[in-house]
């Protein structure tokens, strides 16, 4: 329910605020939370009146199983009735993702063992840390993690 929000909170960011809403919050003043199925309609009121909108959804493996699946319907409603374009990244292992989006293209990305040693010697450049560094990591990494940050 907090990304489905947060989403809405996005959309509203430049848009109108629709008159639902307006009669919502003079109902439930500003402490009031939406329900499900009330901000799974304000959402498709917004997305009607912007006409296509582009959601980015990160680390959606990181959702608790239950509010994943209710999200994962509510967004699977939206794209069914509505102009918008989904980009969603995940870990492979959540079956519900896997499952929701199997229909659709994806890309697997997969994290290079020196793009790793690459980001780790950045890292302890940026943060000065080289000294703490011990000589079997800097054997890994590479001699430069162990001569910068003395």
């Amino acid at each position: 329910m907090a990304v489905l929000s947060c989403i809405l909170r996005q959309l509203l960011e430049d848009a109108e605020i629709p008159q639902p809403l307006t009669e919502l919050y003079g109902k439930r003043g500003a402490k009031g939370q939406l329900h499900f199925p009330e901000c799974q309609g304000l959402l498709a009121d917004i997305v009607t009146r912007l006409g296509r909108v582009y959601l980015v959804i990160d680390a959606l493996d990181e959702c608790e199983p239950k509010h994943r699946r209710e999200f994962l319907q509510a967004v699977n409603n939206l794209t069914q009735m509505h102009d918008i374009r989904l980009l969603v990244t995940s870990r492979p292992h959540t079956q519900d993702v896997a499952e929701m989006f199997q229909r659709h293209s994806t890309l697997k990305i997969e994290a290079q063992t020196e793009d790793i040693r690459t980001y780790l010697r950045q890292e302890i450049d940026r943060q000065g840390i080289g000294y703490r560094v011990d000589a079997e990591f800097i054997r890994e990494t590479g001699p430069e993690a162990g001569r910068r940050g003395k």
